[in-house]
């Protein structure tokens, strides 16, 4: 019984870690250009995620008004990888909440990336990037 929950663990953390490289992969790239959200997060020392305050169980604002559900877990890995990667241990991990428009909020820097349901249109493609779809 150990032993089944051992191994569901670890392929739980492997595809974890598979969503957050994939996720970041894009990031990484232009991080290493020389300009990106990744540059911006170095100065800066803050990572911040949007999320939907309503939109459980992906991510949602709990009773005591934090950011909670599946993409929002997702995106505390991310910022883990990302503190890990830069190597800043006290990078700061934010959520913001957001109701409408979330590409103008990724897009003028309000968050540097949304955590959340949202169907990759072409428009919408012209204007952010997208991760593989997480399931």
């Amino acid at each position: 019984m150990h032993i089944a929950r051992g191994l569901k663990m670890e392929r739980t953390s492997l595809w974890l870690a598979l969503c957050v490289a994939a996720l970041l992969a894009p990031s990484v790239a232009t991080a290493q250009s020389g300009s990106g959200t990744l540059d911006r997060v170095r100065a800066s020392g803050t990572i911040t995620f949007g999320y939907y305050p309503a939109a459980s169980p992906l991510s949602y604002r709990n009773s005591a008004g934090n950011a909670e559900g599946y993409s929002v877990a997702l995106c505390r890995g991310i910022g883990a990888v990302v503190k890990q990667q830069l190597g800043l241990p006290n990078l700061s991990v934010q959520f913001v909440p957001i109701d409408s428009d979330p590409i103008a909020a990724v897009k003028s820097g309000r968050v540097d990336m949304m955590c959340g349901p949202m169907q990759p249109t072409l428009s919408r493609r012209k204007s952010v990037s997208f991760s593989i779809p997480v399931l």
